[in-house]
């Protein structure tokens, strides 16, 4: 199995304690956050957040998927739109007691 992770990004939110696929699912239809990232599974070693960075986190939420695949994806797909839709597939074809969500008052954390 292959480890990926998709980030999106979009103007801050507030996130509702119990968040859901449906929610989730709703707001990336909804807004169509900025793909930031689609690829394999990141190694998060970076232990430094510029003020720079920490200012543009602060004014948005940030949606992170991550999920397995059977084979490798193909990176190199910008579109938006197929990469929502891939989002939507992968959504309805895991169990919902697979499904592990963590998130706090702006970013919200997927794991499929």
């Amino acid at each position: 199995m292959i480890q990926n992770t998709i980030i999106l990004e979009t103007y801050k939110k507030e996130i509702p304690p119990n968040v859901n696929l449906d929610f989730i699912y709703n707001l990336i239809k909804k807004d169509r956050p900025i793909v930031e990232y689609f690829g394999t599974e990141l190694d998060n070693g970076v232990d430094y957040i510029s003020t720079e960075m920490q200012l543009k986190f602060d004014r948005t939420t940030i949606i992170t998927i991550n999920f397995e695949s059977n084979e490798e994806l193909n990176y190199d797909n910008n579109n938006p739109d197929k990469i929502y839709d891939l989002i939507g597939k992968y959504f309805s074809s895991t169990f919902k007691s697979e499904i592990k969500i963590e998130s706090d008052e702006k970013d919200i954390t997927v794991y499929l």
